[in-house]
């Protein structure tokens, strides 16, 4: 099986393919209705293809169920990173209210040419 089959959703678990209907161009599409007479909804081609590629994958509970807890534990390190960077982030706008923006820009400036210099 190609992954073009795939895509085209020719992969049924049970081995038959559902009873579709064809417009004049040979678009299969699965209703009568006028709005999916191409084979996807109101123009949203690339979408409708992604969810036939995803509706055709033989393991998606279980992709599904690794994608959630990849996202939460992403969220979980995003967190603790932002937890562990607080005092930075409130020295910062210290500095920020004591100095200015100004005073931001020149100690950056200095910073800068300390290392142009080779002395940073």
């Amino acid at each position: 099986m190609d992954l073009e089959d795939l895509i085209k959703g020719k992969h049924h678990k049970h081995g038959h393919r559902h009873d579709d209907y064809h417009d004049n161009h040979g678009n299969a599409y699965k209703h009568k209705d006028k709005h999916f007479s191409k084979g996807y909804r109101h123009g949203n081609y690339k979408l409708e293809m992604l969810r036939s590629f995803l509706g055709s994958l033989p393991h998606k509970k279980a992709l599904l169920t690794g994608a959630i807890i990849f996202g939460v534990f992403i969220l979980i390190i995003g967190i603790a990173i932002l937890w562990m960077l607080f005092p930075l982030i409130i020295k910062l706008l210290g500095y920020v209210e004591a100095n200015g923006i100004q005073g931001v820009v020149n100690y950056v400036l200095s910073l800068l040419q300390l290392f142009w210099k080779g002395n940073g």
